[in-house]
């Protein structure tokens, strides 16, 4: 009746069939999956890796930084209107460079920037803390 086929039960049976199949084979993949993210070993492999790539991405600040943007250039003397404008230049600047990363990725292999990316960003934040820290000894010092 929904799909006209009043005349036709063999087409509604069909799809009916259709569907059961593609939820029979959804639950199968769904109940296994994940965990070969765990048994197969080159899968592991790339699992620990993103997951190392997103905990640096977080604790570098890239995201919170973007978020906040506006208010940081206000902070920094900026009017609303210029901050405002900066940010989104600052975001039209990242599509761009987004494009020619991948196009580096592309050249390079993405073992080899993910290598480099990963070292940069460690040192970055070892500076980063060895210079809070310098400046909190200081503070307390003075």
């Amino acid at each position: 009746w929904l799909r006209g086929y009043e005349s036709e039960p063999q087409a509604i049976e069909e799809e009916l069939n259709e569907i059961k199949e593609n939820i029979e084979l959804h639950n199968t993949i769904s109940n296994n999956s994940w965990r070969v993210l765990f048994t197969d070993r080159d899968l592991f492999a790339r699992l620990w890796r993103v997951a190392l790539l997103q905990f640096m991405a977080q604790m570098c600040g890239a995201t919170a930084m973007k978020y906040y943007l506006p208010a940081n250039f206000i902070a920094l003397g900026l009017g609303k209107q210029i901050s405002l404008l900066a940010s989104g230049i600052e975001s039209s600047l990242k599509v761009g460079c987004t494009i020619i990363e991948s196009l580096i990725i592309d050249r390079v292999g993405r073992r080899g920037t993910l290598l480099l990316g990963s070292i940069i960003m460690a040192v970055a934040l070892l500076v980063c803390v060895h210079h809070h820290h310098w400046k909190k000894r200081d503070r307390h010092q003075g």
